[in-house]
């Protein structure tokens, strides 16, 4: 029959496929914005991560956030908000 066609079986493998790449990378090009909140935080203490250049550790009460130049998000100002961060605010 039609289905045990083997060009039949090997188009419906590389559509499969194609259907998967796209899935996939449209993911990476809209999880940025998929991801992003906007949240208010009480800062207890902030730290330079290491001796890493442009990454930050920001600590609150709950939890601890990671400040960092992300290339894959487009975030280049790290080293610009740091000093905008204030204890107890």
């Amino acid at each position: 029959m039609f289905i045990s066609n083997k060009l039949f079986k090997l188009s419906v493998f590389f559509g499969i496929v194609i259907l998967f790449l796209v899935v996939y990378f449209g993911y990476l090009f809209f999880e940025p914005y998929l991801t992003q909140d906007i949240i208010t935080i009480e800062i207890v203490n902030k730290e330079r991560f290491g001796s890493e250049p442009s990454k930050y550790l920001i600590f609150t009460p709950d939890e601890v956030f990671l400040n960092e130049n992300n290339y894959y998000h487009e975030k280049k100002n790290a080293d610009e908000i740091y000093p905008m961060f204030t204890r107890g605010k």
